[in-house]
Formats: C-alpha cells, sequence, structure tokens
C-alpha cells in the first residue's frame, strides 16, 4: 500500500477507501470488512481512487498517484459526502444535552395526571 495512504489511515479517527465507476461512488468504511467489498466492486468494474480520513478534526484526502481528471473528480465528490456522513452522526454530548432539555421542560403531572 502507498505510503501516502499509510499515514492518512493511521492518522485518522475514520477513514474510508474511496472506488468509483464513472459518475458511481462508493466510499467503505474501514476496516470493516473493507477488502471483501473492494474485491466485490472491484469485480463490477470499480477502481480504487484513493482514501478520505478524518484527521484532527478535517477531512484529508490521499488520492491516486498521478492525478487524472477522473481522479480529482471522484476525490472531491467523496470528501464532500464523508463530510456530510461525519455531520450526520451524533454528537458525544448529543445524550446530555437532551437530557438537559427535558429537565427544563415543565412539570406537568399534576395538572395532567401520572403518564
Amino acid at each position: 500500500m502507498d505510503a501516502a495512504y499509510q499515514a492518512l489511515i493511521s492518522q485518522s479517527s475514520i477513514s474510508a477507501a474511496v472506488l468509483a465507476r464513472g459518475a458511481d461512488l462508493a466510499l467503505i468504511e474501514l476496516p470493516d470488512d473493507a477488502v471483501a467489498q473492494s474485491t466485490k466492486l472491484i469485480a463490477e468494474g470499480y477502481t480504487l481512487q484513493g482514501f478520505v480520513g478524518l484527521v484532527n478534526g478535517s477531512v484529508e484526502i490521499a488520492a491516486n498517484d498521478p492525478l487524472d481528471i477522473a481522479c480529482m473528480f471522484a476525490m472531491g465528490r467523496a470528501a464532500q459526502t464523508f463530510g456530510q456522513l461525519l455531520k450526520a452522526l451524533p454528537k458525544a454530548d448529543d445524550g446530555a444535552s437532551w437530557l438537559s432539555k427535558l429537565y427544563q421542560l415543565p412539570d406537568t403531572r399534576e395538572k395532567f395526571g401520572p403518564a
């Protein structure tokens, strides 16, 4: 494996392989059975374009070298998609925040009775 790929993967708190076939894009989270999934996609005509990962709060990429226009397009879309997926993940403090808001609600048990 390329040194740039290894560096990105080892420094990332979460990372994914990026495979593309034309306009189709596949992100495979590492290490979740990535070899089996990648092998299946490669058999379907996908090619490895690089890797994307979260390093110190920033989305970073390691792309194929030499970089061609198709790879640049795929990696740009992959970085955007990866960032959107990360934003959708629950935050570590969501539970505490939700409980705090719950306890700020007015107590209506006396007015309406127990639940």
